[in-house]
């Protein structure tokens, strides 16, 4: 994608809405096509909806596209503690509220896992589910000690959090800006789009929007099975993308090598799709490749 692709996407604005769930306001943002099916984009950990800027016009020209602020991220509340429950519910109501009746659910990394749950937990409520390299927990695992290890964060790559900081200026905070897993920046530009909508300013500064206590904040729902089983349960259609270079997926590595045969067992090959020179974040270092795999997925 060229400067000038990503500027183009950007012309074409979404509208805002707002929902409350529990309590807490959920944003959201729609690029709205009348009778065309519907997709809601579910964001990773420390994301927001401002990650599918580029992905979502593209999308637009077939789809109804809708991008959600979860709960703790973007312009949507924190909460005093989180759950995977909540997480669902909050995008059920998402999608009720544009109108959707059968969407199609896409979901990047933590933001996969979460549409996972609440797919299963409402088995009629979607009619496809699309992770983008999202982790699967390897069957016949050993028994994590609790279902938060085993559906949110089977792999251990965010740190213990640490008070929000504040930063003198817009500019100062966004250079402090920094993806998990780290990798090459393809395309600065897009990097700088997100990180600026990632800050907002206070009476004290400027801080991060992220809860960077939402994983200390977070609760386990009860009765959730392990993420294989949750898959194998699932009656709708679904597909996963993955990045060739990324650092859960990749060849090089054992971990990596688990994580694609666990995708392997569990998804139809011809529901899988690599995007070559891709890594853990694809959307933004192979957003044309990301929406294409996704029309060929999810196209009638």
């Amino acid at each position: 994608m060229t400067p000038e692709q990503f500027q183009a996407t950007l012309k074409q604005p979404a509208k805002p809405l707002h929902v409350v769930v529990a309590g807490a306001t959920i944003a959201a943002r729609r690029w709205a096509k009348p009778h065309a099916s519907g997709i809601l984009l579910v964001h990773g950990h420390a994301a927001h909806s401002h990650w599918w800027d580029h992905i979502a016009p593209i999308l637009n020209r077939q789809f109804d596209v809708t991008a959600i602020d979860l709960s703790g991220a973007g312009e949507s509340d924190h909460r005093d503690f989180y759950a995977p429950g909540l997480f669902a519910e909050e995008l059920r109501a998402v999608t009720a509220a544009v109108g959707y009746k059968d969407p199609i659910i896409v979901g990047h990394s933590f933001g996969g896992t979460l549409a996972r749950i609440a797919c299963w937990l409402y088995p009629n409520w979607a009619k496809q589910l699309v992770l983008v390299d999202s982790v699967i927990a390897p069957i016949g695992s050993r028994p994590p000690a609790s279902n938060r290890q085993d559906s949110l964060s089977s792999l251990n790559i965010f740190p213990e959090p640490r008070p929000n900081r504040l930063y003198q200026s817009l500019a100062v905070a966004t250079k402090r800006f920094r993806l998990k897993p780290r990798q090459p920046l393809t395309h600065p530009f897009i990097i700088d789009h997100i990180a600026a909508h990632s800050v907002r300013e206070t009476a004290r500064g400027f801080e991060y929007k992220l809860d960077r206590q939402l994983f200390k904040k977070l609760m386990p729902t009860l009765c959730l099975p392990k993420a294989g089983t949750m898959i194998q349960e699932l009656a709708l259609p679904m597909a996963a993308i993955l990045g060739d270079e990324s650092a859960f997926f990749n060849d090089e590595s054992s971990a990596g090598r688990a994580n694609r045969q666990v995708i392997q067992q569990l998804f139809d090959a011809n529901c899988v799709r690599t995007v070559q020179r891709a890594h853990h974040h694809i959307l933004l270092d192979q957003p044309l490749a990301l929406t294409e795999a996704l029309f060929e997925l999810c196209g009638p």
